[in-house]
């Protein structure tokens, strides 16, 4: 594994550990030697990092999104290490608690599904989906939201 993958489980293990995810923003090297490198991540709810949302101008194309709420956690992750990962120092910067990160994310396996059955109604699918026990954190009106933009084309 390389330095990046190694940091990438580090941030899967904190986000475990603490329930914040945080984000990669950058990597650095080090001035002082080539081999260090500093990754950066930012938490994923923190307000200052939070994407302006994008207005379709197609009026049919329009849809009322889930966003998660933002926070001013002042949130960063620095993960330094050595190219031959001997060692790492990681450094979590949070000001404030807040609510956990919760992935609201759709499944391959989910919108495969959604896909398959486009043609029966969305509350058909959303019944398949709960009798598989796929839902985890998806909801009704996500489900709703992807079959009627499949539905659309």
């Amino acid at each position: 594994m390389d330095s990046s993958e190694i940091a990438k489980v580090i941030v899967e293990n904190i986000w475990e550990a603490t329930g914040y995810h945080f984000v990669y923003k950058k990597c650095e090297k080090s001035q002082t030697s080539d081999l260090i490198r500093t990754f950066t991540f930012y938490c994923a709810q923190v307000k200052r990092e939070e994407a302006k949302p994008k207005l379709n101008l197609d009026i049919r194309k329009c849809r009322a999104r889930m966003t998660m709420d933002h926070f001013d956690c002042n949130g960063y992750l620095h993960i330094t290490m050595a190219e031959d990962i001997t060692f790492a120092r990681i450094r979590i910067t949070h000001h404030c608690l807040h609510f956990p990160y919760v992935d609201i994310s759709m499944t391959d396996e989910v919108d495969a599904i959604i896909k398959e059955q486009a043609n029966m109604p969305a509350a058909k699918i959303w019944e398949t989906i709960l009798g598989r026990k796929l839902e985890g954190q998806l909801t009704q009106k996500q489900v709703y939201l992807q079959w009627a933009e499949i539905n659309e084309e």
